[in-house]
């Protein structure tokens, strides 16, 4: 029972260290390799093992493993993605068919080429057997249901690796980076979207949606600046947990005296080696705006790092956004007049200037109301006027076009947003 759970721990984590290196890369290696030693110590005792999904858990040999339920998400994630009910395996196999089929599993969605029976078949691999339920689903064909569940994971991750941060313990490196890769694999582009499925009220579980989108929304915007990957990443690690310190002082009253941005750092630092230093940088310099005052008032003597200033705009944005669940006012028009009002007090001019020009002041998702009284979802924005998307009319039925409303400024124009949570609930499967 111990191999084999120690076996499925290291299986995960070598699709883990798959999504975030090459197959080339030492780390890689080193993890499949750890995995392929797990599987060896197993053949010691039988000759062929099946790893299974059951009932949407994972099961290894005669064994369902419901407590590592959690932990072994991103194996059950990765093959259901391939369409993989089970997964035989025989003593004779080879460390590079190993390698092979981990492979294969990280690859990001729609680049793996026919389902894992063809794959397998193609590469000359015999001591792997992998059984298919169903083809192979874009991300685009899994709509908001899948969608949902996988933003669930996320949240239970998350929360995860800040329960380790409150208690002082070390994080995994790779889990840490591994899901920040998921978010951006997952969810790039997406935050009207998952803002639009999730109405939540929990005040712990806001702060987590609240982390969790931040990071979307900068790795989204540092991608469309034109960041390389790597950095894209730690961005995201940085926004991930740049507000870690308001669940502290949620949660002890000792912590209350700090300011929460503070109490992060604090927090962060001693995570360096599994996160880099970004993190704390960005959890104690986000309340400074690039003039040099927080909201509080307390003065910083330099400049913000670069990331500060990006995740800055995406925290404030987001932290908007989520009234607009209970405050009907702040309307995505709003939310940019009010962030405007800080450009060069609070806000970076060119990051702001850049980040409507790419999001526009009407994101992509927003449900409108037009002029002309018909109903239309935002599609996409129009850098060149942030004010005039195209969108796409939904209601009434008999009357949807596409309509690039920089066009016909003269003839129609967005009078309002509809909040998802009220009014423009029930035009959300649209989205």
């Amino acid at each position: 029972m111990d191999k084999l759970r120690q076996f499925l721990t290291d299986f995960t984590s070598a699709i883990q260290a798959g999504k975030i290196y090459s197959i080339e890369h030492p780390r890689f290696k080193e993890f499949v390799g750890k995995s392929f030693q797990a599987l060896q110590e197993i053949f010691q005792d039988q000759e062929e093992l099946t790893v299974g999904v059951v009932e949407g858990e994972v099961a290894c040999g005669k064994e369902i493993f419901f407590d590592l339920s959690q932990k072994l998400r991103p194996l059950l994630t990765y093959l259901e993605d391939r369409g993989v009910e089970r997964v035989w395996l025989h003593r004779a196999l080879r460390e590079d068919e190993w390698t092979k089929f981990i492979g294969y599993l990280s690859l990001p969605r729609g680049q793996a080429i026919g389902d894992a029976y063809e794959y397998l078949t193609l590469e000359g691999i015999e001591n792997i057997r992998a059984g298919k339920i169903e083809a192979p689903r874009a991300a685009a064909e899994k709509g908001p249901g899948s969608r949902a569940r996988q933003y669930e994971f996320s949240v239970a991750a998350l929360s995860q690796s800040v329960e380790k941060i409150l208690a002082k313990e070390k994080l995994d490196p790779v889990e840490a980076r591994f899901l920040v890769f998921s978010l951006l694999e997952n969810f790039w582009g997406s935050h009207q979207e998952l803002l639009s499925i999730f109405a939540v009220r929990q005040k712990d579980r806001l702060i987590f949606l609240h982390l969790l989108n931040t990071a979307i929304l900068a790795m989204f915007f540092s991608s469309r600046l034109g960041f390389p990957r790597d950095e894209v990443l730690d961005i995201g690690l940085a926004g991930l947990f740049h507000d870690v310190g308001r669940l502290a002082q949620d949660r002890d009253d000792e912590a209350r005296r700090l300011g929460h941005a503070l109490l992060g750092a604090e927090m962060l630092l001693p995570q360096r080696e599994s996160l880099g230093q970004l993190p704390a940088v960005v959890a104690f310099e986000h309340s400074f705006g690039c003039g040099l005052k927080s909201r509080s008032r307390l003065t910083f003597p330099r400049r913000p790092h670069p990331a500060t200033l990006l995740i800055s705009v995406c925290d404030i944005y987001d932290e908007m956004y989520q009234k607009r669940a209970s405050r009907e006012f702040f309307t995505p028009l709003r939310i940019y007049e009010v962030m405007a009002r800080q450009k060069g007090s609070f806000f970076d001019p060119e990051y702001l200037d850049s980040f409507y020009r790419i999001m526009g002041v009407w994101p992509a998702g927003t449900i409108v109301s037009l002029a002309d009284g018909r109903v239309a979802v935002v599609r996409k924005a129009n850098s060149q006027d942030i004010f005039c998307p195209q969108v796409e009319v939904v209601d009434p039925p008999d009357r949807r076009e596409w309509l690039d409303l920089a066009e016909r400024k003269s003839e129609v124009a967005i009078q309002a947003a509809l909040n998802p949570f009220g009014e423009g609930k029930k035009y959300l499967p649209f989205i």
